[in-house]
């Protein structure tokens, strides 16, 4: 069995000095059935450059994506993840924050130990 795909959201605006850690830190999760979104909400900095070197990357194996978002606001940028996700399970990870490496397999196995967890 397949475990369920996990759609793995950053969402952000004028952050470049702490995205590319985040993406980093959900690059070097332990499990493998997960994708990367970063929602650029209407950034004026190097926000769009530091994502797309993730997405063109060749060693990432097209598990990051890059979607700008114009309208400004965190509720709207959050839409545009779930719009855009193709995962089961949603997993928001703010912008200036690192994801420990068993971050996304823990939310794994909670969701697959109660299937009644929709948060």
């Amino acid at each position: 069995m397949v475990a369920p795909l996990i759609s793995a959201i950053i969402c952000t605006h004028n952050r470049e000095e702490y995205l590319g850690a985040a993406i980093d830190s959900l690059l070097a999760q332990d499990i493998d059935n997960y994708e990367i979104l970063v929602i650029d909400n209407a950034s004026t900095d190097s926000t769009k450059a530091i994502a797309q070197a993730r997405v063109d990357d060749p060693a990432n194996n097209g598990l990051v994506r890059y979607f700008h978002e114009s309208t400004l606001g965190l509720s709207v940028a959050r839409n545009r993840g779930a719009q855009e996700a193709r995962g089961e399970i949603l997993a928001y990870l703010d912008d200036d924050a690192e994801a420990s490496v068993g971050w996304l397999g823990a939310l794994l196995s909670a969701f697959k130990a109660n299937e009644r967890i929709a948060i």
